[in-house]
């Protein structure tokens, strides 16, 4: 949810520094009569977006994001690295007297209107953060629409758990044009410059990259159109809509039952646009009611001996390493000897800066050659292994293992 805040009162402390921001007062009845708690940015990071609008609109507030949520059932969990910006506040919470549960993260954004990477990082950002195995949701105004082609849409994924991962389907050229396109705020139909679609294809692949590696499972409700106004794309005076407000959701922990109907419900709005005399707002609000359930994982013992196998093969990668090493070492040093025997025997003394002979300087590059042969059969190895795995079981090796099984 995105509020502007108010200032709690007008008086100016004994520091010289204004009061600090609050909920506006006609929602504080429906929070404090109603049990609820609500989650905002610390007051640094409002006071310098109050900074911004009092320069820019000569408005003394501060427009953020919120999570509200129910005191008697759902309690915060104390999270020091979760993020807490005007754009952006995330949360994890657990049911009131469950503080072992599977914690729920929950988002609340408001994207860039104009930069497409923006948004992409933002959105990764709010993933990395999220428990692997627990429920995600990012809700909020993405001023996009998320449709195929779109670097954001390339986040989406959907994948069986039980199978090995397969390859990625193949990228629908024209859809990256005609999203490329719109970014730019280019004419329908035009193509994008050269420079620029590479930039797009490049950013595309790198989203759907990350969403193939960590293995999400994201989705996206099926939410309607929530901005109606005059199409900004067409000479002619016509009322178009956009979907620009979304709520995402690992499909693996959360299964939608019901939602908010949106425009397609509200022809007055569809027909006037947005804002109008029955809605103040510019964007319709959304809303989705989501089944919690029971993210699949591994038995206690398949999880052991997948870690064991990893653990084993690290051990004897190391060991081979480290014995490579030693026989190189102990050549060098031999030949090293030699060499100084053969001086000290024609009389010559020992330089400080002597130039190797060509058996040591041989040596060294068979050592460095038979060392990258090493590596490159042990890293072989190990794609091979993980090929042949499960998603579920790297999403156990990314649990344990941070990224190793990217």
């Amino acid at each position: 949810m995105q509020l502007q805040l108010e200032r709690a009162n007008l008086v100016v402390d004994d520091k010289g520094d204004p009061s600090h921001f609050d909920l506006p007062g006609w929602i504080m009845p429906l929070v404090t009569g109603s049990g609820y708690g609500v989650i905002l940015p610390p007051q640094q990071s409002l006071e310098k977006i109050a900074q911004r609008n009092r320069r820019v609109l000569s408005s003394d507030s501060a427009i953020t994001n919120a999570i509200f949520y129910q005191e008697q059932k759902w309690a915060t969990c104390n999270d020091r690295d979760m993020i807490a910006d005007n754009t952006c506040v995330t949360q994890r919470f657990v049911p009131s007297g469950e503080s072992d549960a599977e914690p729920i993260t929950i988002s609340s954004i408001h994207l860039d209107a104009n930069d497409e990477e923006k948004r992409v990082l933002k959105l990764q950002r709010c993933l990395e953060l999220a428990p692997k195995f627990s429920p995600l949701v990012i809700a909020g105004d993405f001023n996009a629409e998320m449709l195929a082609g779109s670097c954001c849409h390339a986040l989406l994924s959907s994948e069986d758990l039980q199978q090995t991962s397969q390859p990625l389907p193949p990228i629908d050229s024209e859809q990256l044009k005609i999203e490329c396109t719109k970014a730019l705020r280019m004419p329908v139909n035009s193509s994008p410059p050269q420079d620029e679609m590479t930039k797009w294809r490049e950013m595309y692949d790198s989203a759907r990259k990350f969403a193939n590696e960590q293995h999400w499972n994201l989705s996206r409700a099926d939410t309607g159109p929530t901005r109606a106004a005059f199409d900004h794309d067409t000479r002619a005076r016509e009322m178009a809509q956009w979907r620009l407000d979304h709520i995402l959701f690992t499909s693996t922990t959360l299964t939608p039952i019901a939602r908010w109907s949106t425009l397609e419900d509200d022809e007055y709005s569809r027909t006037l646009g947005l804002p109008n005399d029955k809605v103040p707002s510019d964007h319709l609000p959304i809303a989705v009611v989501f089944e919690r359930r029971n993210h699949a994982r591994l038995s206690s013992e398949a999880r052991r001996g997948l870690i064991d196998r990893i653990k084993s093969m690290d051990a004897r990668h190391e060991e081979e390493q480290a014995n490579l090493a030693e026989d190189s070492a102990e050549k060098l040093s031999l030949l090293k000897g030699q060499s100084s025997n053969e001086h000290e025997a024609n009389g010559e003394k020992k330089k400080k800066r002597q130039k190797p002979s060509p058996a040591i300087m041989e040596q060294i590059r068979s050592g460095r050659a038979a060392m990258k042969v090493l590596k490159q059969s042990q890293s072989a190895e190990r794609e091979g292994l993980m090929s042949g795995l499960t998603v579920l079981e790297k999403m156990e090796l990314n649990h344990y293992h941070g990224d190793f099984a990217g």
